[in-house]
């Protein structure tokens, strides 16, 4: 992967249409997210016979997971490691197998 320094004066016209779509599709991701298994905690989030939860800490666990998780992530790029794409990506599948391990 290689960032450029110089950029166009103006991005095409195109390329500003993709950025603004990829922008929606997160938010619209996000809100989902939210709508979905947040807003109905109590339903998809919590099985009492693992643990009970209150609805507020069935949430707060996912979140803190989020981000713990990009934090970590920014972290090991930003690191010595993340000069090694091909281990970073394996490294990160690995984790993203194990956390859900039951």
């Amino acid at each position: 992967m290689q960032k450029y320094l110089v950029a166009p004066a103006a991005m095409p016209e195109y390329l500003n249409r993709l950025k603004w779509q990829s922008y929606t599709i997160w938010l619209l991701g996000a809100e989902l997210l939210m709508v979905v298994y947040w807003a109905g905690a109590g339903l998809l989030l919590i099985y009492p016979a693992k643990m009970e939860l209150s609805a507020w800490q069935a949430i707060t666990i996912p979140v803190g997971f989020l981000a713990v998780g990009w934090m970590v992530y920014d972290g090991l790029c930003k690191s010595k490691l993340g000069e090694y794409p091909t281990l970073l990506k394996v490294l990160s599948f690995t984790v993203l197998m194990v956390i859900p391990w039951d």
